[in-house]
């Protein structure tokens, strides 16, 4: 479209379409609701192929002949970019079957007692000490271990220990009937029954007693004393013959020395002048024993 220089002065006056986008003059009816002309309004013209993006600036006046003022092409907006196609992804791949795990056979059911708990109170049985096998019956509590009736049996013979009293035979339980008897050491008889041991030997519980008096002394407090042979024999308390007082301090003398026929603590026989102890020859005089003939004189 062209607008001559005369009509630039008097833009004012016209009125742009909004449809054809055509500049109209003043002359044209325009619908003001619409703003539209009346080409357009009464469908006697088609819209222009392309409208301008927006109206066109008109022509400065100049001094020489108007130039044709060419309307710019309307900015489109770019279409959006379709999407890159996206791979679909891969459906999982089946798993492989799994072989079934072989199980073992069950065991046929046995007559033997079973070693599972017991349902009721969660009773462990337990095991026999010498044949290590469950105890599922009565059981023997005896030598620090659980046996079998059957099991518990005498170390000598063999036989099962019924008695309720048995002995005991180098830390091994047997028959009374077949532990062996030791021989008193006073009458020489077989000990069948209790053995009392003391000095050193076995004894009957009725011969055990004072070698004086012949009181039983089983069980009791005793003393002890050599005979004529240099054995240890027993004493009551009665017939142990009461310790000398010492001849220096006058203390009872338990072991002592026997000297100028007295009894003397080995701390009190000393040399009668200068008190030096006596372990060898000495000079008496009057019961006093001195170390030396110098002492001796010396107390004179």
């Amino acid at each position: 479209i062209f607008f001559s220089a005369s009509k630039l002065s008097s833009m004012s006056s016209y009125r742009k379409c909004l449809q054809c986008k055509e500049v109209k003059d003043k002359d044209t009816h325009f619908t003001i609701e619409a703003w539209k002309c009346d080409v357009c309004l009464g469908g006697g013209g088609a819209a222009p192929a392309s409208t301008p993006a927006r109206d066109a600036a008109p022509a400065a006046p100049a001094s020489g002949p108007a130039k044709p003022t060419q309307v710019s092409a309307p900015a489109t907006t770019p279409a959006p970019a379709p999407k890159a196609p996206t791979a679909p992804t891969p459906a999982p791949a089946p798993k492989a079957p799994t072989a079934p795990t072989p199980t073992a056979p069950k065991p046929a059911p046995s007559s033997e007692p079973t070693t599972t708990v017991a349902a009721s109170g969660g009773f462990v049985p337990p095991n026999c000490t010498k044949c290590g096998g469950q105890i599922l019956g009565p059981a023997l509590d005896a030598m620090g271990g659980k046996f079998h009736p059957e099991c518990f049996t005498c170390c000598i013979c063999g036989l099962p220990i019924t008695e309720v009293d048995f002995a005991i035979v180098e830390g091994k339980q047997a028959h009374e009937a077949c532990r062996p008897k030791p021989e008193c050491v006073k009458c020489k008889q077989p000990i069948a029954g209790m053995i009392l041991t003391a000095l050193n030997a076995k004894w009957h519980e009725t011969c055990f007693v004072c070698i004086k008096c012949e009181k039983p002394l089983a069980h009791q407090k005793f003393f002890i004393e050599e005979d004529d042979s240099g054995n240890e024999v027993p004493l009551c308390e009665k017939c142990t013959p009461k310790p000398e007082p010492c001849f220096s301090c006058g203390q009872p003398v338990d072991r002592g020395i026997v000297a100028l026929d007295a009894t003397w603590h080995p701390a009190c026989f000393v040399c009668g002048h200068c008190k030096s102890a006596l372990d060898g020859p000495f000079f008496p005089k009057d019961k006093i024993p001195y170390c030396s003939k110098e002492c001796y004189l010396a107390a004179m």
